[in-house]
């Protein structure tokens, strides 16, 4: 318990990993087998994954989402396994759990000879949330589950794949197996150029920002979710607003509409989604458009 003290008094209430601090002695996170028999145990969240680069957690098991236009969805995140959301950010290695999202920003030397990113258009308060459950990653204090426990954590529940981090990420037989027992899923990828990630189009939607791109997208099989500038007014005939949106009136929430579910069953064939651009930095930096990934690859 000693070991589990002092991991917690150095790492529970700052995050130092993003400045490469390492205390001395430090013999890394505290392992589950250091917390069994204890009651450290954060039940609302379990690991689903991790390797080197990445960890797969989904949070929203005991306490409902507090995501108004998501609903009640078992939230699942993929994050940097070492850097918190911030300091991945800072330091360019987002790139292992967003891949090549042209929503991450470009880092730059600033002229203060410091390093910033610059036209992020990520949605997600990478602060908040995603920072709240990296520490508590790290703190030892989710239990890993395994394929035999998904009926009991997924079953008759709607799960949202990628609350932050791009999905393509999490197994591929995982992701099946998840959706086999759910009662609904919605997912989204930027990944879907990049034949390796070919047959998650069964499973997530296409994210697209520009009608280059959406074409493509449709070309290759894929459904997909496109983003429009505030002052774009095009819906094509393939194309409905998202029904959870301002735009779409509301009318429901992704947990009962879950139409971003890709191509898997009833799905295929059904009508794309596209919304109006709901980025942090929309009303002070409009969307005009964004680079096809095929131009930058």
């Amino acid at each position: 318990m000693n070991r589990i003290k002092r991991y917690l008094k150095i790492y529970g209430d700052r995050d130092r990993t993003a400045r490469q601090v390492v205390p001395q002695g430090y013999r890394g996170p505290v392992t589950q087998a250091e917390y069994e028999g204890t009651d450290s145990y954060n039940d609302n969240g379990v690991i689903l994954f991790e390797d080197d680069l990445r960890v797969v957690i989904a949070t929203g098991l005991d306490t409902p989402s507090a995501n108004v236009k998501t609903g009640d969805m078992v939230q699942v995140w993929i994050l940097h396994r070492t850097l918190s959301p911030l300091g991945a950010i800072r330091t360019g290695r987002d790139n292992v759990i967003c891949g090549s999202c042209p929503h991450r920003g470009i880092r730059r030397l600033k002229a203060n000879g410091r390093y910033g990113v610059v036209g992020r258009r990520c949605y997600v308060e990478v602060d908040k949330a995603a920072t709240g459950i990296w520490r508590c990653y790290r703190r030892g204090r989710y239990r890993h589950a395994t394929a035999s426990q998904y009926e009991s954590l997924f079953g008759g529940r709607y799960v949202r794949f990628g609350a932050y981090g791009d999905p393509v990420y999490i197994p591929l037989d995982m992701v099946a197996s998840i959706a086999a027992v759910a009662k609904g899923w919605t997912g989204y990828t930027h990944q879907w150029l990049d034949s390796a990630y070919v047959e998650y189009r069964r499973f997530f939607m296409a994210s697209v920002d520009n009608d280059v791109e959406s074409f493509t997208a449709t070309a290759q099989g894929w459904r997909y979710f496109r983003v429009r500038a505030t002052s774009d007014l095009t819906v094509f005939t393939n194309e409905i607003r998202c029904p959870a949106s301002a735009e779409g009136g509301n009318l429901t929430t992704c947990d009962h509409c879950r139409l971003c579910s890709g191509s898997t069953g009833d799905m295929e064939g059904r009508k794309s989604i596209t919304i109006i651009d709901h980025s942090r930095i929309a009303k002070s930096q409009p969307l005009i458009s964004i680079t096809p990934l095929a131009a930058t690859a």
